[in-house]
């Protein structure tokens, strides 16, 4: 019994990383350009949604459905995009000097 848990537990995790993402590649970058950017447009239709809700009571329309429905394609795109973050903020850091010997 153990063994037949173990063999589903080891394919089970084979197949869960069996897709390998190419991060150099010309597509992904793209991608990922284009996925932030849709992003920002997702933040900029909330706040717009927002302010057409206090400006006036459009019948029918429920804007906390569509915002809560917005809000979750954000938290989407923010997942995939979270590790192309922290490889940019760990390429492009800046040293402070402070750990340098200085020049005598």
């Amino acid at each position: 019994m153990r063994l037949i848990i173990a063999a589903l537990i080891i394919s089970f995790s084979t197949a869960a990383s069996a897709e390998v993402v190419d991060t150099r590649s010309e597509a992904y970058q793209s991608g990922t350009f284009h996925l932030a950017q849709a992003q920002q447009a997702l933040a900029r239709a909330v706040s717009e949604l927002k302010k057409a809700e206090v400006q006036y009571e459009f019948p029918g329309l429920n804007i906390t459905q569509m915002i809560g429905q917005i809000q979750q394609v954000e938290q989407t795109t923010t997942l995939i995009l979270a590790p192309e973050r922290k490889r940019l903020e760990a390429k492009t850091l800046v040293p402070s000097g402070t750990f340098f010997k200085p020049v005598e």
